[in-house]
Formats: C-alpha cells, structure tokens, sequence
C-alpha cells in the first residue's frame, strides 16, 4: 500500500526525529535547537541602536562612545546575539562547517527580535533585506553565502523581499578575522558595488565584529540611492 506525502513525513519524524544541533537531545519538528538550548542563547540586553555594540545594562547614553564620535553609513542596526558559546559554535558551523542548515536557526533569532522592536516602535521595516555578497572565488570555495542563507529565511518569517543581486563584491579580500580595526577597514573599502536599490534596505550578515564591512557596503548602497539604511546580524562581536 503507498503511503502518502504526509504519512511519509510523519513516519521519518517517528524513526528520525530532530536533534539539536548543540546537545544532540530531541527538538521540536523542523527545529535545529531544543527550547532549552536556544534559551541559553547568549542574548544582548541593551545595545547602542547605531552599530549593535552590548551597552551595561544601567548605561542611559543612548549611542556608544564610537558611535556618537564617528556614527557609521547605515542609520540602525541589530545584531540579538553576543558572539560567545554557543552562538559562536552555530555561526562557525554555519560558515565553515558547511552546516547550511543551522541558517534557519540563525535566522529565527533575527526574526523573533525584528517583531519585537517593531511591535515597540523602535525599529520600521525595511523594502527588501540585502545580503552581504561573498567574491565569486569564496563563493565557488565554500559553496553557499552564509549572510544569503540567513536572509531568506528571515525575509520568509517577516514578508520582506530578499534581493542579493543588489550588491556584488567586486574584488576579493582577505579574511577580515586576521585584521587588525584599521586594516579591515581598508581591506573592504570600495569592494563593494552596488546596483539600483530601494531606498530603505537592511543589510542582512552573520557577525559584526568591528562594522567596518557592513559600512562599506552601507557606502555602495548610499551611492546606488538608498536613503536609510538598516544592518541586521545574528551576533555582535
């Protein structure tokens, strides 16, 4: 007797059903993390809204110190994670383990802490969500776009567009994790070019660790037209 669509469905989740991609226990169906894992999830409190920098939690500023010195080209950015364990373990696993599927995971975190800002008034959804764009080289290397992986899903969970023909990277870089500040910033300045764009976009990456990439790119996305400019990152070094 054939068995149907969903009746296959049903019997993978009873002989194979999900684990977590941290404690290898059972998860929800469709789920990479169990609730308690993704609950320990290293989340930030209070963040400067310019660039996503973690703030003490009794700091009444407002902008960080950098920020309010030198404010970057994009007007708000996210990022609801610290880049500590286990964030670290997911997003490494993600970018150079070939774990694709932990995207979805990632993203969620994205999602979730987008529809809360917004239910507060503190965040306006953007046009269309715009990944940051590997060189064809890294990208034939690894594969896939980690920062694509991740805006797909997020853009299905909140009915944004994703346009990652927006933006190419016109010339390879090195990897910025072996950079100092300085020299990450000329790394990506001017690798960047993008094309017609709408004029509320949020790029969409992994980490942000100094800034200095999703600033490039807030560069060539102001020069193509857009006029505010959002970053939105799983983690915040």
């Amino acid at each position: 007797m054939a068995i149907s669509r969903s009746g296959q469905g049903a019997l993978a989740n009873l002989l194979l059903p999900w684990r977590c991609a941290l404690c290898a226990g059972p998860a929800p169906n469709e789920r990479e993390l169990c609730e308690g894992c993704e609950a320990d999830l290293p989340r930030v409190a209070q963040a400067c809204p310019r660039c996503a920098l973690a703030l003490a939690a009794t700091d009444a500023s407002g902008l960080c110190r950098r920020c309010a010195a030198q404010p970057p080209r994009f007007h708000r950015a996210l990022a609801p994670l610290a880049y500590e364990y286990p964030a670290d373990r997911l997003l490494l696993g993600l970018k150079f383990g070939g774990r694709a599927h932990l995207a979805r995971a990632l993203a969620r975190q994205i999602a979730v802490k987008v529809r809360e800002e917004a239910e507060r008034g503190l965040l306006d959804m953007p046009d269309a969500l715009v990944p940051v764009p590997l060189h064809p080289k890294r990208l034939a290397k690894r594969g896939f776009n980690q920062a694509e992986e991740i805006a797909r899903f997020v853009g299905r969970s909140i009915g944004v567009p994703v346009r990652p023909e927006i933006c190419r990277r016109v010339r390879p870089t090195k990897m910025q994790s072996r950079l100092s500040d300085e020299e990450r910033r000329a790394n990506v300045a001017g690798a960047f070019l993008c094309s017609e764009t709408p004029q509320r976009p949020a790029i969409i990456d992994d980490v942000i660790t100094t800034g200095a990439t999703v600033d490039a790119m807030a560069a060539a996305l102001s020069a193509a037209g857009a006029e505010h400019l959002q970053v939105w990152a799983v983690a915040r070094a």
